[in-house]
């Protein structure tokens, strides 16, 4: 039997970079040159199905200020030097106590309560 995936023709260089900038133009243009995903209203486009009912909404400065800490974090630890100068410098602190009073101004503590998630997660049990 002839043909199939083994016999098949590799792409040369070009053909691969090409098509991996095609790919990341199109991720552009669809995200509007990534600002969607840091503007949009919630955190998440698909909403899981394991959320405890009960929970309120975060308003929009909230998930802004969340994704803007998530963009600043991400970014700080591909570079350990710039990590260990932000430790040291008290940014990180700051980043932590941000959304330290971010999550305390959001989310009740009764809602940690093990019967109350239990009870929205298993209603049946």
């Amino acid at each position: 039997m002839k043909g199939g995936m083994a016999e098949a023709e590799r792409r040369g260089f070009l053909h691969v970079l090409l098509l991996h900038i095609g790919i990341r133009l199109k991720y552009l243009w669809k995200s509007r040159l990534l600002l969607k995903p840091i503007f949009c209203k919630d955190l998440s486009d698909y909403p899981s199905r394991f959320r405890p009912r009960g929970i309120p909404e975060l308003d929009y400065l909230t998930c802004f200020t969340i994704r803007v800490l998530w963009i600043a974090s991400t970014l700080l630890r591909g570079t350990p030097l710039l990590v260990y100068v932000c430790v040291k410098l008290g940014i990180m602190q700051f980043l932590n106590w941000i959304h330290s009073t971010l999550m305390v101004g959001q989310l009740p503590v009764r809602l940690y309560s093990v019967e109350i998630y239990h009870e929205n997660i298993f209603p049946a049990l």
